[in-house]
């Protein structure tokens, strides 16, 4: 039998997804398939991020040793610049900020590369947001692992 309590409840869950908000599990699956597609992205295409594979070798890691977990693209008076996060395979992450100058001929510039990974939380549990991000991009480097290309 159905009850009206449990109509009310349904049309809350309704009204909040239609609102934007989302329970800790639906948030945590969306943060994780983003680390994923752009884990698979760099893993894909390496040519794509030559930028990124310049500051890789740069600092002495390898492309095919970890995975770029996240990504984002600003425009800049003196090129494109790319700010994001590598996480290696030995479980380090890196912050970074590069440079890609308008002019071709011109080399990427290394902005910012930090090892950030003693300020990265990596607990399965969260208080609030459940899984944290350095927990699931690890769970997602575990995963391409295990995974041959």
């Amino acid at each position: 039998m159905l009850r009206l309590a449990d109509v009310g409840e349904g049309l809350l869950r309704v009204k909040d997804r239609m609102a934007g908000r989302r329970n800790v599990q639906e948030q945590n699956l969306e943060t994780r398939s983003r680390i994923l597609q752009c884990a698979r992205d760099f893993r894909s295409d390496p040519r794509r991020f030559f930028w990124l594979v310049h500051a890789l070798y740069a600092h002495s890691l390898l492309p095919e040793a970890g995975i770029l977990i996240s990504c984002k693209d600003v425009p800049d008076q003196e090129g494109m610049v790319y700010r994001g996060c590598w996480l290696s395979d030995v479980g380090k992450f890196f912050d970074f900020s590069i440079l890609v100058p308008w002019r071709n001929e011109e080399p990427p510039v290394v902005e910012n590369w930090r090892d950030v990974t003693s300020k990265t939380p990596t607990g399965a549990y969260q208080p609030g947001t459940g899984r944290s991000f350095g927990w699931l991009a690890l769970d997602v480097l575990r995963e391409i692992r295990s995974k041959p290309d």
